[in-house]
């Protein structure tokens, strides 16, 4: 009897669990070079113990394969388990081997790879992540998926994806993203099932005209002198201030809380002490902007539009605030909203050349969304002409294809 791996080692492992799963189902015996191969690919060759575990796991599903019954099904289900195996792994792949027992070669061809929405079980929402942030700046997202068994699979070692399992029911995953050296990060998200595959696009844009700093009290005090009276505020931790200067020291401390708090990823404590300084200063930009951006990173971009609109209002020619504003609209498939909102710009406001590229982009999101392929592959060409970026180039690349496809009879 082997002994068992430990649960780090195991979880190591357990992405080739698809992989056997898929191998069994094409008729493979599993041969130990075979199995020698994938640790190979997977850089775990060297490992005592491993090919062992493996070869163990691919007995259970081969027996499987060759009688593919209910009863066989719970006992192989229970037996990885006690293997220490993640379920969800376990049940995509015992269902990969019961539905490819029959045919496989239907199994395979019946694999589709959307990103919108099928008449399957598998539903993801939201159905892409697009988002332009502050240089340095990551990001902490979220998505339901339900449909399940299945797995994701991460493209890109700058996004970290927690449970990268989830079941039939709804499951919560959270999506980290590191801040990234470029400008822009454009990969995909596979939600996979035992019958589908969905492909969410993942496009995060990263400007330096958009980093963030906390106002001095000097500036406060100038936003401060605008108005006519300011009533006394109690904030919890704060003692009640009474003058303009005692009101933009608690502001300027609170949006500093408020940062540390962020840094940390503790962005609902972060939102609710901004909350409280708009008490105070309802008319501050800077606290408008820094919830914006906490909303849109937490993906509540219904609650990020209200902030950047806000913040338009205070400050009509702030253009980064303007393609924010779009990148929301966009994330709420309000698509022509975007539209307006960027291509109304004033002519006399001067437009960064980061900016216009920013605009540029979020403007082809918006036409190809709306069906208007050609002139969204324009707008890219247009800022490729500005700034070429290889990531860039192969979204043009699909964009093309896709719309040379619809167009062919």
């Amino acid at each position: 009897m082997s002994s068992q791996l430990p649960p780090d080692q195991i979880n190591i492992l357990a992405d080739l669990l698809g992989s056997l799963s898929r191998l069994v189902v094409k008729g493979s015996a599993l041969t130990q070079k075979e199995l020698e191969i994938l640790l190979l690919g997977a850089g775990l060759e060297s490992a005592p113990g491993y090919l062992d575990e493996i070869r163990r796991w691919g007995k259970l599903l081969s027996e499987l394969r060759k009688w593919p019954s209910e009863e066989a099904r719970g006992i192989t289900v229970e037996a990885l388990k006690l293997r220490g195996l993640p379920e969800a792994s376990i049940l995509l792949a015992v269902s990969t081997v019961m539905e490819g027992a029959g045919d496989s070669t239907k199994l395979f061809d019946s694999i589709k790879y959307s990103g919108k929405k099928s008449k399957s079980s598998l539903r993801v929402v939201p159905e892409k992540l697009e988002l332009v942030l502050s240089a340095g700046e990551g990001v902490h997202s979220e998505f339901i998926v339900e449909g399940g068994p299945g797995q994701i699979v991460v493209e890109n070692d700058q996004l970290k994806i927690s449970p990268q399992q989830f079941g039939e029911k709804p499951t919560q995953i959270s999506i980290i993203v590191e801040p990234f050296t470029a400008d822009l990060l454009f990969t995909t998200l596979k939600f996979i099932s035992s019958k589908e595959t969905i492909e969410i696009p993942v496009i995060i844009q990263w400007d330096v005209s958009l980093t963030s700093s906390s106002p001095s009290p000097e500036s406060e005090n100038n936003m401060l002198n605008t108005y006519e009276a300011v009533e006394p505020a109690c904030i919890k931790g704060f003692s009640i201030v009474t003058n303009q200067s005692q009101l933009a020291s608690s502001v300027s401390d609170l949006l500093k809380k408020a940062g540390e708090a962020a840094r940390i990823g503790a962005l609902d404590k972060a939102i609710d002490i901004l909350l409280e300084a708009n008490r105070i200063s309802p008319d501050n930009i800077q606290l408008h902007l820094n919830l914006a951006s906490y909303y849109q990173t937490k993906g509540d971009f219904r609650s990020a539009c209200v902030e950047w609109e806000t913040a338009l209002d205070l400050d009509p020619r702030n253009i980064s605030v303007c393609l924010q504003l779009a990148c929301c609209y966009n994330q709420l498939n309000r698509f022509t909203d975007a539209i307006i909102l960027l291509e109304t710009i004033d002519d006399s406001v001067s437009v960064g050349t980061k900016d216009r590229l920013g605009i540029l982009r979020t403007l082809a999101m918006a036409y190809y969304n709306i069906g208007k392929h050609e002139k969204a592959i324009e707008l890219l060409d247009k800022a490729q002409k500005i700034r070429f970026d290889s990531k860039l180039a192969l979204l043009q690349k699909a964009w093309q294809r896709s719309a040379n496809y619809e167009d062919t009879p």
